[in-house]
C-alpha cells in the first residue's frame, strides 16, 4: 500500500489594485469603463428609499409622490419629437397692452410673493377678506354700497380753499414733550357724585330719571369769561370739545365744522348756532355704523340725541331708560386702549393751530369732508353765518334742552 502525498500549498500572492493617476491634479482622471455609456440621472441622498413596484398605495393619493426625487424627472429620459419645418406656423403671443389702473389688471399675477401665489404644495392662500368675498359670491350676496354722507355746512361759492390736509399727512405729525396745563380760572360749581352707580349691572339696575335744567351750549365768542381772559392772558381760545374734536380728527367719520377769527395775534375757535357739535355720536367708528336714514329710530342722529340726553340727565323719559353699567376711563388710558398717539393729537392741534395763525385776519372755517378723508381749511366772508343765526333764533321753542344760553351754573374749566 502506497502512501498519498498532499501536493504543496502555493503561497497567497498579493495584486496590486489599479489607481487612476493624475500626474496634473487630484480626482480621477477619467471615467472608468464600466460607467462609460450609462446615462446619469440626479438624485438626493436625502430621498426617501422605496419599493421598486407597489400596488398597495395606488388609491391613496395622499402618498403618491412619497418616494418622488426632490430634483423631479431627468431631461434624459424625456421623449423628444422633432417636428417637420413645413408644418410650422408662427403665432403670436404677445399680450394686448392694458393702461394703467385698468380693473382686472392684477388678475393674471400668480407669481412669487403676488397675491393669490400658488404655495409649492399646489394650494392658493387667501386672506380672510378674499374668503368672504368668495363666499359672498357662491350665496350671492353682495357688498353693502358706499354711503353717501351729507357735510355738516354747505359749502358757498364764495368759500376759498386755502389748504387740503389729508389724513395720511396729518398721521405723520407729532409733537412730544407736551406739560401738565395750568389752571389759570376756575368757575362755576362741581355737583355730588354718587358712587352707588359704579356698582350698577345687569342684576342690579336703575331707572334713568330725568332732570329738570336747561343745559348750556354757549359758543367761546359770548362766553364773558373768555372775553375778560383776552384782554389779558393767551393767545387762542376755545372750548374743550373742540380740541379733542381736532386732535382725534383721524379717527372721525362724521363731517364736523369749526369756525375760526383771527383778530390781530388772537385766535378764537368756535361753533355755528344751532348746530349739532355738542351730540354724542353713537357707533361712529364701528364696522357696521348706523344707516343715514332720518325716520328710523337708530339713524344717526336720533342715535346722538339720545345719547346727548341720557349724558345730560345719566340717572325717566318715555322710553323708559335703565343704566346696566357705567365704566370709567382716564383720557391717557383710554387713548392707549383704541391706539390713539397723543403725541400726534397734539401735532395735529399745534399744525393746525400754526396754518391760521399765519393767515391774515377774518373769518375761516375748518371742515371735515364727508365722505373723503381729510380736513379743509375755507376764507368765508366776516358776515357768514350771521343773517342765518338772527333767522333761526326766532323759531327756536325756548324750552330745548340744547338752546344756546349761558347760565353761571355751568362748570367750566379755562
Amino acid at each position: 500500500m502506497s502512501e498519498h502525498v498532499l501536493p504543496a500549498e502555493e503561497p497567497i500572492r498579493f495584486v496590486a489594485p489599479i489607481i487612476q493617476d493624475n500626474p496634473t491634479g487630484w480626482g480621477p482622471c477619467e471615467m472608468p469603463e464600466q460607467f462609460r455609456d450609462m446615462p446619469y440621472q440626479p438624485f438626493s441622498k436625502g430621498d426617501r428609499l422605496g419599493k421598486i413596484s407597489d400596488w398597495t398605495m395606488v388609491q391613496d393619493k395622499k402618498y403618491q409622490n412619497k418616494y418622488a426625487s426632490q430634483f423631479g424627472a431627468g431631461s434624459l429620459y424625456a421623449y423628444v419629437h422633432d417636428e417637420d419645418e413645413n408644418s410650422f406656423h408662427l403665432v403670436d403671443t404677445k399680450r394686448d397692452q392694458k393702461p394703467p389702473y385698468q380693473r382686472g389688471r392684477a388678475r393674471g399675477q400668480r407669481g412669487r410673493g403676488a397675491r393669490g401665489a400658488r404655495t409649492p404644495g399646489g394650494m392658493t392662500t387667501l386672506s380672510k377678506q378674499q374668503r368672504d368675498r368668495k363666499l359672498g359670491k357662491r350665496w350671492g350676496q353682495r357688498g353693502a354700497p358706499m354711503k353717501i354722507r351729507d357735510a355738516s355746512v354747505t359749502v358757498r361759492p364764495t368759500w376759498v380753499t386755502i389748504e387740503d390736509m389729508d389724513f395720511p399727512r396729518l398721521a405723520k405729525l407729532s409733537l412730544p414733550g407736551i406739560k401738565e396745563g395750568e389752571d389759570i380760572v376756575c368757575c362755576g360749581t362741581l355737583e355730588y357724585y354718587d358712587k352707588a352707580y359704579d356698582r350698577v349691572n345687569v342684576k342690579h339696575e336703575k331707572p334713568l330719571q330725568r332732570i329738570d335744567r336747561i343745559f348750556h351750549t354757549v359758543t367761546t365768542t359770548d362766553d364773558p369769561v373768555i372775553r375778560r381772559l383776552s384782554k389779558t392772558t393767551g393767545t387762542v381760545y376755545r372750548w374743550l370739545r373742540y380740541d379733542r374734536c381736532i386732535m382725534c380728527c383721524t379717527r372721525s367719520n362724521y363731517s364736523w365744522d369749526i369756525v375760526i377769527e383771527k383778530i390781530g395775534d388772537k385766535l378764537f375757535l368756535d361753533k355755528r348756532d344751532n348746530t349739532e357739535f355738542d351730540l354724542l355720536t353713537v357707533n361712529e367708528t364701528s364696522v357696521e355704523p348706523p344707516a343715514d336714514d332720518g325716520n328710523s329710530i337708530n339713524s344717526p342722529r336720533n342715535l346722538a340725541l339720545e345719547a346727548t340726553f341720557i349724558n345730560h340727565n345719566f340717572i325717566r323719559d318715555n322710553s323708559r331708560h335703565v343704566i346696566l353699567g357705567t365704566q370709567q376711563f382716564k383720557p391717557h388710558e383710554f387713548a392707549a386702549q383704541i391706539n390713539l398717539s397723543m403725541d400726534n393729537a397734539w401735532g395735529i392741534l399745534r399744525c393746525i393751530i400754526d396754518i391760521c395763525m399765519k393767515q391774515k385776519d377774518g373769518k375761516y372755517l375748518i371742515m371735515k369732508d364727508p365722505n373723503k378723508p381729510l380736513i379743509r381749511l375755507y376764507d368765508i366772508p366776516d358776515n357768514t353765518f350771521e343773517s342765518d343765526a338772527s333767522e333761526e333764533s326766532g323759531d327756536e321753542p325756548a324750552d330745548t334742552p340744547f338752546a344756546p344760553l349761558y347760565s353761571y351754573g355751568n362748570s367750566k374749566r379755562i
